[in-house]
């Protein structure tokens, strides 16, 4: 429990309690010499300068304050994974209502930023949809993820599993569709070009397909 004393404030010379000063390590008894009050009246007073000169810091030292942030964020990932997914659990209707406001807000800055992020990450997208679909077919079991769809391609060495075509772009062929009461999940995906997934639709696989059970 932290001890409550009284301090005289540098700037305003006004007694005031322990509380009301921030915490500096340098200082003998640990607090600031002047008040939150009184720190924020200077702060304001002198914001626009603080302010330019935080940039001008910044922009001179971007790849030592770039490279600290990666190491920081990599140390304590696990952290502040679960601080996140704690923070969202407790304010997910205020998070989803400002996304909400936001894309109607902004409709064209968000198409721009959404086409930039399917351009260089077009394989989640499409992990996306997937599941997407899968929920409103009512697939039973909907847990194919990025990782896996990836394992899925380079075992079958990007190639397709009906025409043996090897392709950039593979779509998701569901061995057994999901008209038939088939799971988006590792073991009734395999890869197809656009054409042999379009031939096989809803029927049969267009020739006998080991999809991959175990990564």
């Amino acid at each position: 429990m932290q001890r409550v004393m009284t301090k005289i404030c540098s700037m305003c010379h006004e007694p005031l309690l322990s509380t009301s000063f921030v915490k500096d390590r340098r200082s003998r008894d640990g607090l600031s010499i002047d008040c939150k009050a009184c720190r924020h009246l200077a702060y304001m007073k002198n914001r626009l300068t603080i302010i330019e000169r935080q940039k001008k810091y910044d922009q001179e030292h971007k790849e030592q304050i770039r490279a600290y942030h990666l190491v920081y964020n990599f140390i304590h990932r696990n952290e502040k994974l679960l601080y996140n997914k704690k923070y969202y659990e407790e304010h997910r209707e205020a998070l989803v209502e400002y996304a909400r406001a936001y894309r109607i807000a902004n409709p064209e800055k968000r198409r721009i930023s959404w086409n930039a992020w399917y351009k260089k990450h077009p394989d989640p997208h499409r992990a996306s949809q997937a599941r997407r679909r899968a929920n409103k077919k009512n697939a039973p079991r909907n847990d194919l993820t990025t990782a896996q769809w990836e394992a899925i391609k380079i075992a079958f060495n990007n190639r397709c599993a009906y025409c043996g075509r090897k392709m950039k772009r593979l779509t998701q062929d569901h061995v057994t569709p999901y008209a038939n009461g088939g799971s988006n999940t590792l073991w009734n995906v395999v890869p197809a070009c656009k054409s042999c997934n379009s031939k096989k639709y809803t029927g049969p696989p267009l020739c006998p397909v080991q999809p991959l059970l175990l990564i």
